[in-house]
């Protein structure tokens, strides 16, 4: 059980910590209840493609474009919280200077 309360605690604080990195690159990031994913509306004037697209070719971040999920997902990307620490905050910073 030591092992889960440990894994517990690592993806809490990262999706803190990229929520509020989202938050302040100016995107409407919100705190799901308990996955290792970000779900996170687009910036208007953008689809979830475009944005995807900008992300990778201006931030050399991935993420997934909610569209591929069906079409209620249109309007989101996805964020992937299992990557690890360092990595996170890196693409965080890549963002808000893409965003921001």
């Amino acid at each position: 059980m030591d092992f889960l309360t440990d894994q517990l605690k690592v993806f809490t604080e990262r999706r803190d910590r990229a929520v509020q990195g989202l938050r302040e690159a100016g995107l409407d990031a919100w705190t799901p209840n308990g996955s290792f994913y970000l779900w996170v509306p687009v910036p208007s004037g953008d689809s979830s493609t475009s944005f995807a697209t900008r992300l990778l070719d201006d931030a050399a971040v991935v993420v997934a474009p909610g569209n591929g999920y069906g079409e209620r997902g249109e309007g989101y990307v996805r964020f992937s919280l299992t990557l690890p620490d360092d990595e996170l905050d890196e693409g965080i910073a890549r963002i808000r200077k893409v965003c921001g």
